[in-house]
């Protein structure tokens, strides 16, 4: 009558709430280290540059500087 499978029918059966749950994720994945991240953020509210220019810029650290360590947690 509806085209709904009988899996769905068996899911919302099953819960305590008829509302709709929300189907964007609760934790982001975020491919980028907590301090990549930040660093991004620092460079984008000092520079205003673009989004795409700031990815680059970070990709050219990278490349030049893949095993640099700008915080050490020992000091």
């Amino acid at each position: 009558m509806y085209n709904t499978s009988v899996a769905t029918i068996s899911k919302w059966k099953n819960r305590e709430e008829l509302q709709d749950k929300s189907s964007c994720p609760h934790q982001i994945a975020y491919a980028l280290n907590e301090m990549e991240q930040a660093l991004s953020v620092s460079i984008r509210k000092t520079t205003w540059l673009p989004l795409d220019e700031v990815w680059e810029l970070l990709l050219f650290v990278q490349l030049f500087a893949p095993g640099m360590m700008i915080y050490n947690e020992r000091h």
